[in-house]
Protein backbone atom coordinates (compact mmCIF):
# COMPACT_ATOMS: atom_id res chain seq x y z
CA UNK A 1 0.00 0.00 0.00
CA UNK A 2 1.11 3.56 -0.72
CA UNK A 3 -0.53 6.66 0.67
CA UNK A 4 0.35 10.29 0.15
CA UNK A 5 -0.74 13.92 -0.02
CA UNK A 6 0.49 16.82 -2.13
CA UNK A 7 -0.09 20.53 -2.44
CA UNK A 8 1.27 22.67 -5.24
CA UNK A 9 0.89 26.09 -6.81
CA UNK A 10 1.36 26.74 -10.50
CA UNK A 11 1.83 30.14 -12.09
CA UNK A 12 2.93 31.18 -15.56
CA UNK A 13 3.06 34.32 -17.63
CA UNK A 14 3.90 35.26 -21.19
CA UNK A 15 4.80 38.89 -21.89
CA UNK A 16 5.31 39.48 -25.65
CA UNK A 17 6.79 42.74 -26.85
CA UNK A 18 4.65 45.58 -28.17
CA UNK A 19 4.86 44.55 -31.81
CA UNK A 20 3.67 41.00 -31.12
CA UNK A 21 0.86 42.18 -28.85
CA UNK A 22 -0.44 44.57 -31.50
CA UNK A 23 0.00 42.16 -34.42
CA UNK A 24 2.46 44.55 -36.03
CA UNK A 25 4.83 41.92 -37.48
CA UNK A 26 4.24 40.63 -40.99
CA UNK A 27 3.81 36.84 -41.01
CA UNK A 28 3.10 36.65 -37.27
CA UNK A 29 -0.27 36.46 -35.57
CA UNK A 30 -1.12 38.75 -32.68
CA UNK A 31 0.00 37.27 -29.33
CA UNK A 32 -1.67 38.71 -26.25
CA UNK A 33 -0.07 38.79 -22.81
CA UNK A 34 -1.06 35.95 -20.49
CA UNK A 35 -0.66 35.65 -16.74
CA UNK A 36 -2.35 33.52 -14.12
CA UNK A 37 -2.13 30.58 -11.80
CA UNK A 38 -3.96 28.08 -9.65
CA UNK A 39 -3.35 25.78 -6.70
CA UNK A 40 -4.36 22.18 -6.06
CA UNK A 41 -4.41 19.84 -3.09
CA UNK A 42 -4.31 16.08 -3.62
CA UNK A 43 -4.52 12.86 -1.66
CA UNK A 44 -4.03 9.34 -2.98
CA UNK A 45 -4.16 5.65 -2.05
CA UNK A 46 -2.65 2.77 -4.04
CA UNK A 47 -2.94 -0.95 -3.32
CA UNK A 48 -1.33 -4.03 -4.83
CA UNK A 49 -3.19 -7.06 -3.51
CA UNK A 50 -2.00 -10.65 -4.15
CA UNK A 51 -5.08 -12.89 -4.33
CA UNK A 52 -3.73 -16.34 -5.29
CA UNK A 53 -0.12 -17.45 -5.66
CA UNK A 54 1.59 -20.77 -6.36
CA UNK A 55 -1.59 -22.72 -7.21
CA UNK A 56 -2.32 -24.75 -10.37
CA UNK A 57 -3.19 -22.33 -13.21
CA UNK A 58 -2.67 -19.51 -10.72
CA UNK A 59 1.02 -18.83 -10.47
CA UNK A 60 -0.12 -15.34 -9.55
CA UNK A 61 -3.43 -13.49 -9.42
CA UNK A 62 -3.10 -9.88 -8.35
CA UNK A 63 -5.39 -6.86 -8.08
CA UNK A 64 -4.16 -3.29 -8.51
CA UNK A 65 -6.32 -0.53 -7.01
CA UNK A 66 -5.83 3.22 -6.82
CA UNK A 67 -7.79 6.32 -5.88
CA UNK A 68 -6.91 10.02 -5.99
CA UNK A 69 -8.82 13.08 -4.83
CA UNK A 70 -7.96 16.52 -6.23
CA UNK A 71 -9.25 19.93 -5.23
CA UNK A 72 -8.49 22.78 -7.65
CA UNK A 73 -9.24 26.28 -6.40
CA UNK A 74 -10.64 27.20 -9.84
CA UNK A 75 -11.98 23.94 -11.27
CA UNK A 76 -13.33 22.33 -8.08
CA UNK A 77 -13.16 18.69 -7.04
CA UNK A 78 -12.07 15.72 -9.12
CA UNK A 79 -11.98 12.00 -8.39
CA UNK A 80 -9.82 9.50 -10.27
CA UNK A 81 -9.37 5.78 -9.77
CA UNK A 82 -8.00 2.61 -11.31
CA UNK A 83 -9.00 -1.05 -11.09
CA UNK A 84 -6.66 -3.62 -12.62
CA UNK A 85 -6.20 -7.37 -12.57
CA UNK A 86 -3.17 -9.49 -13.52
CA UNK A 87 -3.41 -13.27 -13.95
CA UNK A 88 -0.39 -15.47 -14.59
CA UNK A 89 -1.61 -19.04 -15.16
CA UNK A 90 1.90 -20.31 -16.07
CA UNK A 91 5.38 -18.82 -16.04
CA UNK A 92 5.29 -18.14 -19.79
CA UNK A 93 2.03 -16.16 -19.92
CA UNK A 94 0.50 -13.23 -18.07
CA UNK A 95 -2.90 -11.71 -18.84
CA UNK A 96 -3.73 -8.19 -17.67
CA UNK A 97 -6.62 -5.79 -17.93
CA UNK A 98 -8.19 -2.85 -16.23
CA UNK A 99 -10.38 0.21 -16.14
CA UNK A 100 -9.32 3.70 -15.12
CA UNK A 101 -10.87 7.13 -14.74
CA UNK A 102 -8.40 9.98 -15.28
CA UNK A 103 -8.54 13.76 -15.56
CA UNK A 104 -6.53 16.54 -17.16
CA UNK A 105 -6.96 19.92 -15.50
CA UNK A 106 -6.84 23.03 -17.73
CA UNK A 107 -3.45 24.71 -17.86
CA UNK A 108 -2.65 28.40 -17.38
CA UNK A 109 -2.86 29.21 -21.09
CA UNK A 110 -6.28 27.56 -21.45
CA UNK A 111 -7.56 29.36 -18.37
CA UNK A 112 -6.15 32.87 -18.66
CA UNK A 113 -5.27 33.79 -22.26
CA UNK A 114 -7.42 36.88 -22.93
CA UNK A 115 -9.93 36.47 -25.73
CA UNK A 116 -9.20 38.61 -28.73
CA UNK A 117 -5.82 37.45 -29.98
CA UNK A 118 -6.44 36.51 -33.61
CA UNK A 119 -4.90 33.77 -35.68
CA UNK A 120 -5.28 32.71 -39.30
CA UNK A 121 -7.10 29.43 -39.79
CA UNK A 122 -7.67 27.39 -42.91
CA UNK A 123 -11.37 27.84 -43.62
CA UNK A 124 -13.78 28.99 -46.32
CA UNK A 125 -16.53 31.52 -45.63
CA UNK A 126 -19.85 29.93 -46.77
CA UNK A 127 -21.06 33.40 -47.79
CA UNK A 128 -18.15 33.95 -50.18
CA UNK A 129 -17.59 33.07 -53.82
CA UNK A 130 -14.76 30.76 -52.75
CA UNK A 131 -17.31 28.42 -51.14
CA UNK A 132 -18.79 27.36 -54.48
CA UNK A 133 -15.33 26.84 -55.95
CA UNK A 134 -14.24 24.73 -52.99
CA UNK A 135 -17.42 22.64 -53.09
CA UNK A 136 -16.75 21.83 -56.73
CA UNK A 137 -13.48 20.17 -55.72
CA UNK A 138 -14.74 18.87 -52.35
CA UNK A 139 -18.52 18.28 -52.66
CA UNK A 140 -20.46 19.08 -49.51
CA UNK A 141 -17.47 20.36 -47.55
CA UNK A 142 -18.83 23.91 -47.17
CA UNK A 143 -22.34 24.84 -46.05
CA UNK A 144 -24.67 26.46 -48.61
CA UNK A 145 -26.70 29.14 -46.75
CA UNK A 146 -29.36 31.58 -47.86
CA UNK A 147 -28.39 35.14 -48.76
CA UNK A 148 -30.74 36.31 -46.00
CA UNK A 149 -28.77 34.46 -43.30
CA UNK A 150 -25.51 35.89 -44.63
CA UNK A 151 -27.00 39.38 -44.37
CA UNK A 152 -28.30 38.65 -40.86
CA UNK A 153 -24.76 37.88 -39.72
CA UNK A 154 -23.28 41.09 -41.14
CA UNK A 155 -22.89 40.75 -44.93
CA UNK A 156 -24.00 43.96 -46.67
CA UNK A 157 -27.03 43.66 -48.95
CA UNK A 158 -26.06 42.46 -52.41
CA UNK A 159 -22.60 41.18 -51.46
CA UNK A 160 -23.52 37.61 -50.46
CA UNK A 161 -21.53 34.99 -52.40
CA UNK A 162 -19.21 37.60 -53.90
CA UNK A 163 -15.44 37.30 -54.18
CA UNK A 164 -15.06 40.32 -51.91
CA UNK A 165 -15.90 38.05 -48.98
CA UNK A 166 -13.18 35.50 -49.79
CA UNK A 167 -10.61 34.90 -47.06
CA UNK A 168 -7.20 35.45 -48.72
CA UNK A 169 -5.61 32.03 -49.39
CA UNK A 170 -8.44 30.55 -47.26
CA UNK A 171 -6.97 32.19 -44.15
CA UNK A 172 -10.00 33.32 -42.18
CA UNK A 173 -9.46 34.96 -38.80
CA UNK A 174 -10.37 33.52 -35.40
CA UNK A 175 -10.35 35.40 -32.10
CA UNK A 176 -8.85 32.85 -29.74
CA UNK A 177 -8.64 32.94 -25.98
CA UNK A 178 -8.87 31.07 -22.70
CA UNK A 179 -11.76 30.46 -20.36
CA UNK A 180 -11.39 30.76 -16.54
CA UNK A 181 -14.51 28.60 -16.06
CA UNK A 182 -13.04 25.49 -17.68
CA UNK A 183 -13.40 22.18 -15.86
CA UNK A 184 -11.01 19.22 -15.99
CA UNK A 185 -11.30 16.80 -18.88
CA UNK A 186 -12.27 13.27 -17.86
CA UNK A 187 -11.33 10.02 -19.56
CA UNK A 188 -12.47 6.43 -19.24
CA UNK A 189 -9.95 3.81 -20.37
CA UNK A 190 -10.32 0.08 -20.88
CA UNK A 191 -7.28 -2.10 -21.53
CA UNK A 192 -6.66 -5.82 -21.91
CA UNK A 193 -3.45 -7.50 -22.95
CA UNK A 194 -1.03 -10.38 -22.68
CA UNK A 195 2.65 -10.66 -21.76
CA UNK A 196 4.65 -13.54 -23.23
CA UNK A 197 7.95 -14.73 -21.69
CA UNK A 198 8.40 -18.18 -23.26
CA UNK A 199 10.81 -20.38 -21.34
CA UNK A 200 11.77 -22.22 -24.55
CA UNK A 201 13.14 -18.94 -26.01
CA UNK A 202 15.32 -17.23 -23.38
CA UNK A 203 15.74 -13.50 -23.84
CA UNK A 204 12.42 -13.04 -25.67
CA UNK A 205 9.47 -11.04 -24.34
CA UNK A 206 6.37 -9.75 -26.10
CA UNK A 207 3.32 -7.72 -25.15
CA UNK A 208 0.07 -7.05 -26.97
CA UNK A 209 -2.46 -4.62 -25.49
CA UNK A 210 -5.87 -3.49 -26.71
CA UNK A 211 -6.99 -0.05 -25.51
CA UNK A 212 -10.09 2.10 -25.72
CA UNK A 213 -9.99 5.65 -24.36
CA UNK A 214 -12.92 8.06 -24.31
CA UNK A 215 -12.48 11.68 -23.23
CA UNK A 216 -15.41 13.81 -22.12
CA UNK A 217 -15.40 17.56 -21.64
CA UNK A 218 -12.49 17.72 -24.11
CA UNK A 219 -10.89 21.18 -23.88
CA UNK A 220 -10.51 22.69 -27.31
CA UNK A 221 -11.72 25.42 -29.56
CA UNK A 222 -14.17 24.30 -32.22
CA UNK A 223 -12.53 24.04 -35.67
CA UNK A 224 -13.24 27.28 -37.48
CA UNK A 225 -14.82 25.56 -40.48
CA UNK A 226 -17.09 23.66 -38.08
CA UNK A 227 -18.33 26.93 -36.55
CA UNK A 228 -19.01 28.41 -39.97
CA UNK A 229 -20.82 25.30 -41.20
CA UNK A 230 -22.87 24.94 -38.01
CA UNK A 231 -24.13 28.50 -38.37
CA UNK A 232 -24.86 28.46 -42.10
CA UNK A 233 -25.79 24.85 -42.90
CA UNK A 234 -29.51 24.18 -43.55
CA UNK A 235 -29.03 20.91 -41.65
CA UNK A 236 -27.78 22.42 -38.36
CA UNK A 237 -29.69 25.68 -38.85
CA UNK A 238 -32.88 24.65 -40.68
CA UNK A 239 -34.65 27.98 -40.09
CA UNK A 240 -31.66 29.87 -41.56
CA UNK A 241 -31.91 32.52 -38.86
CA UNK A 242 -29.51 33.83 -36.22
CA UNK A 243 -31.95 33.32 -33.36
CA UNK A 244 -31.56 30.01 -31.61
CA UNK A 245 -28.25 29.11 -33.26
CA UNK A 246 -25.36 29.81 -30.86
CA UNK A 247 -22.72 29.41 -33.57
CA UNK A 248 -24.07 32.40 -35.49
CA UNK A 249 -23.39 34.59 -32.45
CA UNK A 250 -19.68 33.90 -32.94
CA UNK A 251 -19.65 35.82 -36.27
CA UNK A 252 -18.10 39.29 -36.15
CA UNK A 253 -17.95 40.64 -39.68
CA UNK A 254 -16.16 43.85 -40.62
CA UNK A 255 -17.68 46.80 -42.49
CA UNK A 256 -17.49 45.04 -45.86
CA UNK A 257 -18.77 41.75 -44.46
CA UNK A 258 -15.61 39.62 -44.23
CA UNK A 259 -14.17 37.50 -41.44
CA UNK A 260 -10.66 38.06 -42.77
CA UNK A 261 -9.33 41.03 -40.80
CA UNK A 262 -7.56 40.81 -37.48
CA UNK A 263 -9.44 43.47 -35.51
CA UNK A 264 -12.99 43.76 -36.80
CA UNK A 265 -13.64 40.75 -39.04
CA UNK A 266 -13.23 37.45 -37.21
CA UNK A 267 -14.95 34.42 -35.70
CA UNK A 268 -14.96 34.11 -31.90
CA UNK A 269 -13.36 30.79 -30.98
CA UNK A 270 -12.57 30.50 -27.25
CA UNK A 271 -11.57 27.34 -25.40
CA UNK A 272 -14.34 25.26 -23.84
CA UNK A 273 -15.23 21.81 -22.48
CA UNK A 274 -17.13 21.30 -25.68
CA UNK A 275 -15.92 18.15 -27.38
CA UNK A 276 -15.52 14.44 -26.85
CA UNK A 277 -12.75 12.28 -28.18
CA UNK A 278 -12.26 8.54 -28.63
CA UNK A 279 -9.20 6.55 -29.62
CA UNK A 280 -8.95 2.80 -29.90
CA UNK A 281 -6.24 0.49 -31.06
CA UNK A 282 -3.63 -2.15 -30.36
CA UNK A 283 -0.10 -1.59 -29.01
CA UNK A 284 2.52 -4.29 -29.38
CA UNK A 285 6.14 -4.67 -28.40
CA UNK A 286 8.69 -7.44 -28.76
CA UNK A 287 12.25 -7.76 -27.41
CA UNK A 288 14.90 -10.38 -28.04
CA UNK A 289 18.41 -10.34 -26.57
CA UNK A 290 20.94 -13.04 -27.39
CA UNK A 291 24.61 -13.62 -26.68
CA UNK A 292 26.20 -14.45 -30.02
CA UNK A 293 28.39 -16.96 -28.19
CA UNK A 294 25.25 -19.10 -27.91
CA UNK A 295 25.22 -19.22 -31.72
CA UNK A 296 28.83 -20.42 -31.84
CA UNK A 297 30.32 -16.94 -32.36
CA UNK A 298 32.67 -16.68 -29.41
CA UNK A 299 33.56 -13.18 -28.20
CA UNK A 300 31.37 -11.70 -30.94
CA UNK A 301 29.27 -9.73 -28.47
CA UNK A 302 25.48 -9.71 -28.21
CA UNK A 303 22.52 -8.78 -30.37
CA UNK A 304 19.35 -7.02 -29.25
CA UNK A 305 16.13 -6.53 -31.19
CA UNK A 306 13.30 -4.22 -30.18
CA UNK A 307 10.02 -3.84 -32.08
CA UNK A 308 7.27 -1.36 -31.15
CA UNK A 309 4.12 -1.00 -33.24
CA UNK A 310 0.76 0.73 -32.94
CA UNK A 311 -2.45 0.10 -34.88
CA UNK A 312 -5.07 2.84 -34.46
CA UNK A 313 -8.56 1.61 -35.38
CA UNK A 314 -10.59 4.59 -34.09
CA UNK A 315 -9.68 8.27 -33.77
CA UNK A 316 -12.88 10.31 -33.50
CA UNK A 317 -13.76 13.78 -32.25
CA UNK A 318 -17.30 15.05 -31.74
CA UNK A 319 -18.71 18.54 -31.27
CA UNK A 320 -22.30 19.33 -30.18
CA UNK A 321 -24.71 19.56 -33.09
CA UNK A 322 -22.19 18.33 -35.64
CA UNK A 323 -21.24 15.07 -37.29
CA UNK A 324 -18.46 13.04 -35.71
CA UNK A 325 -15.05 13.77 -37.21
CA UNK A 326 -13.36 10.47 -38.16
CA UNK A 327 -9.60 10.94 -38.39
CA UNK A 328 -7.93 7.52 -38.32
CA UNK A 329 -5.71 7.40 -41.39
CA UNK A 330 -6.52 10.99 -42.40
CA UNK A 331 -5.30 14.60 -42.17
CA UNK A 332 -6.89 17.96 -42.93
CA UNK A 333 -8.43 21.11 -41.52
CA UNK A 334 -10.41 19.20 -38.85
CA UNK A 335 -8.03 16.28 -38.19
CA UNK A 336 -4.84 18.36 -38.24
CA UNK A 337 -1.58 16.54 -38.87
CA UNK A 338 -1.65 12.97 -40.27
CA UNK A 339 -3.35 10.51 -37.92
CA UNK A 340 -1.53 7.39 -39.05
CA UNK A 341 -3.27 4.03 -38.62
CA UNK A 342 -0.17 1.83 -38.49
CA UNK A 343 3.38 2.76 -37.55
CA UNK A 344 6.28 0.88 -36.06
CA UNK A 345 9.93 1.09 -35.08
CA UNK A 346 12.37 -1.81 -35.36
CA UNK A 347 15.81 -1.41 -33.80
CA UNK A 348 18.68 -3.89 -34.04
CA UNK A 349 21.66 -3.25 -31.72
CA UNK A 350 25.01 -5.02 -31.64
CA UNK A 351 27.15 -4.68 -28.51
CA UNK A 352 30.73 -5.93 -28.29
CA UNK A 353 31.71 -8.47 -25.66
CA UNK A 354 33.15 -5.76 -23.38
CA UNK A 355 29.95 -3.70 -23.43
CA UNK A 356 31.90 -0.56 -24.36
CA UNK A 357 30.88 -0.32 -28.04
CA UNK A 358 27.40 -0.55 -29.54
CA UNK A 359 26.02 0.01 -33.05
CA UNK A 360 22.33 0.32 -33.90
CA UNK A 361 20.18 0.51 -37.00
CA UNK A 362 16.56 1.61 -36.71
CA UNK A 363 13.72 1.28 -39.22
CA UNK A 364 10.84 3.74 -38.79
CA UNK A 365 7.68 2.96 -40.74
CA UNK A 366 4.75 5.36 -41.17
CA UNK A 367 1.59 4.14 -42.88
CA UNK A 368 -0.08 6.07 -45.68
CA UNK A 369 -2.76 8.70 -45.03
CA UNK A 370 -5.43 10.45 -47.07
CA UNK A 371 -7.05 13.87 -47.05
CA UNK A 372 -10.25 14.03 -45.04
CA UNK A 373 -13.34 14.21 -47.22
CA UNK A 374 -11.92 11.89 -49.82
CA UNK A 375 -9.96 14.48 -51.76
CA UNK A 376 -6.33 14.42 -52.77
CA UNK A 377 -3.44 14.32 -51.93
CA UNK A 378 -2.81 10.91 -50.43
CA UNK A 379 0.55 10.47 -48.72
CA UNK A 380 2.15 7.05 -49.32
CA UNK A 381 3.86 4.94 -46.68
CA UNK A 382 7.16 6.37 -45.47
CA UNK A 383 10.18 4.40 -44.32
CA UNK A 384 13.20 5.98 -42.63
CA UNK A 385 16.46 4.34 -41.59
CA UNK A 386 18.76 5.63 -38.86
CA UNK A 387 22.25 4.62 -37.72
CA UNK A 388 23.75 5.35 -34.31
CA UNK A 389 26.57 4.19 -32.10
CA UNK A 390 28.10 4.68 -28.66
CA UNK A 391 31.63 4.08 -27.43
CA UNK A 392 32.84 4.22 -23.84
CA UNK A 393 36.43 5.24 -24.53
CA UNK A 394 37.21 5.56 -20.82
CA UNK A 395 35.45 5.22 -17.48
CA UNK A 396 34.48 8.90 -17.56
CA UNK A 397 34.10 9.55 -21.31
CA UNK A 398 31.28 8.30 -23.57
CA UNK A 399 31.08 9.23 -27.25
CA UNK A 400 27.99 8.97 -29.43
CA UNK A 401 27.28 9.65 -33.10
CA UNK A 402 24.72 8.81 -35.73
CA UNK A 403 22.81 9.60 -38.87
CA UNK A 404 19.05 10.14 -38.85
CA UNK A 405 17.19 9.63 -42.15
CA UNK A 406 20.19 7.90 -43.69
CA UNK A 407 18.91 8.02 -47.26
CA UNK A 408 17.91 11.71 -47.09
CA UNK A 409 14.25 11.10 -47.87
CA UNK A 410 12.25 14.28 -48.49
CA UNK A 411 8.98 14.80 -46.62
CA UNK A 412 5.67 14.79 -48.53
CA UNK A 413 4.56 18.24 -49.65
CA UNK A 414 1.03 19.56 -49.52
CA UNK A 415 -0.89 22.79 -49.99
CA UNK A 416 -0.51 24.95 -46.90
CA UNK A 417 -4.27 25.59 -46.68
CA UNK A 418 -5.33 21.94 -46.30
CA UNK A 419 -4.68 21.82 -42.55
CA UNK A 420 -4.36 24.07 -39.54
CA UNK A 421 -1.42 26.48 -39.60
CA UNK A 422 -0.41 24.98 -36.25
CA UNK A 423 0.17 21.61 -37.93
CA UNK A 424 1.22 22.47 -41.49
CA UNK A 425 4.59 24.24 -41.59
CA UNK A 426 6.62 24.83 -44.74
CA UNK A 427 4.07 22.90 -46.84
CA UNK A 428 4.62 19.71 -44.85
CA UNK A 429 4.03 18.21 -41.39
CA UNK A 430 7.31 18.39 -39.42
CA UNK A 431 5.79 16.71 -36.34
CA UNK A 432 5.14 13.59 -38.43
CA UNK A 433 7.79 13.52 -41.16
CA UNK A 434 11.50 14.41 -41.21
CA UNK A 435 11.45 17.94 -42.60
CA UNK A 436 15.24 18.47 -42.46
CA UNK A 437 16.31 15.43 -44.48
CA UNK A 438 19.51 13.70 -43.42
CA UNK A 439 20.75 14.78 -39.99
CA UNK A 440 24.22 13.89 -38.66
CA UNK A 441 24.93 14.24 -34.94
CA UNK A 442 27.88 13.73 -32.62
CA UNK A 443 28.14 14.15 -28.89
CA UNK A 444 30.10 13.30 -25.78
CA UNK A 445 29.43 12.82 -22.11
CA UNK A 446 32.28 13.56 -19.70
CA UNK A 447 31.97 12.72 -16.01
CA UNK A 448 34.12 14.63 -13.53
Amino acid sequence: MAIGVEYRQEHAQNQPDHNLQTGNLVGNNQIVATSGGFDVGEGFLEFRVPLIQGAPLFENLQANLAYRYDHYNLSGDAHTYNIGLEWQPIDDLRIRGGYSRAIRAPNVSELFTPAGGTSANNAVDPCSAAAATYNTAHPGAIAVPTAALCQATGVPVGLAFSSGLDCPTNQCQAAVGGNPFLKPETSDSWTVGIVLTPSFLPGFTATVDFYNIKIGGYITSTPLQQILNNCYSPTTNPTQTVAGNPYCSFMHRDAVGTVATTNTGYVLDAEGNIASDEVQGIDMEGNYDVDLGDWGLEKAGSLGLNFVGTLVTVNNTSFPGADTIHCAGLFGSDCGEPQIRWKHNLRVTWTDNTGDLSLSVRWRHLGGVGLEGGGIPNFPTYDYFDLSGTWAVADAIDLRAGVKNLFDKDPPLTQYNLASVADDNGNTFPNTYDALGRVIFVGATIKF
